[in-house]
């Protein structure tokens, strides 16, 4: 005869450094890898806007949604806004490498001011620490500073990019999840 099966529940743990009050709080150090994004008119669903020069910059839905999603992660801890811009030195042949480090250091800090607006604005309570690297390949900027900063978890927002144009091209999202050494959320470009 057969007994229907009970549910045993296994031992509870508390994460080291999450506080028993809250349980969604259990890490001390997120990163989340922000896109920043032109935007046009009134995006729905996007965050905040920031006016840089004569350029709208933002994040699109997911990204505010991961942003949100890390912020109740580390409510005692830190997020870590990650953004990387583009090596511009290989430019170097079309401008003077003056040229090329003047327009590198605008973009580093003209990103770090969007970013740190985008996070008050999203993350008012949390602790904040704005991070923008140069870099080519967005997975190994996300990897390095994952293993040099102490980071506990990722938060990342997926691209609205096809199933055909990810088997094709590939995706970061897909990368970090495989190769990363530490926990990773995924939040959905669109959500359920």
């Amino acid at each position: 005869m057969d007994r229907p099966r009970r549910a045993v529940p296994g031992p509870r743990r508390r994460l080291e450094g999450a506080p028993m009050s809250d349980p969604c709080a259990t890490f001390r150090t997120v990163l989340v890898p922000v896109e920043l994004i032109e935007l046009e008119g009134d995006e729905p669903g996007a965050g905040p806007k920031v006016h840089i020069g004569d350029v709208d910059l933002g994040v699109n839905e997911a990204t505010r949604r991961a942003m949100e999603l890390a912020g109740r992660l580390v409510r005692d801890g830190t997020v870590v806004l990650f953004h990387a811009i583009r090596d511009l030195a290989g430019s170097a042949a079309f401008m003077r490498a003056k040229d090329s480090i003047a327009l590198e250091d605008a973009a580093r800090r003209n990103a770090a001011t969007a970013l740190d607006a985008i996070g008050a604005a999203l993350l008012p309570d949390a602790e904040r620490r704005i991070e923008v690297t140069v870099s080519d390949d967005p997975l190994d900027a996300i990897l390095h500073a994952v293993a040099d900063d102490g980071i506990e978890a990722i938060v990342l927002a997926t691209s609205s990019r096809t199933r055909v144009q990810r088997a094709f091209l590939g995706s970061t999202a897909d990368k970090v999840i495989r190769r990363a050494p530490c926990p990773v959320v995924v939040v959905p470009a669109h959500p359920a």
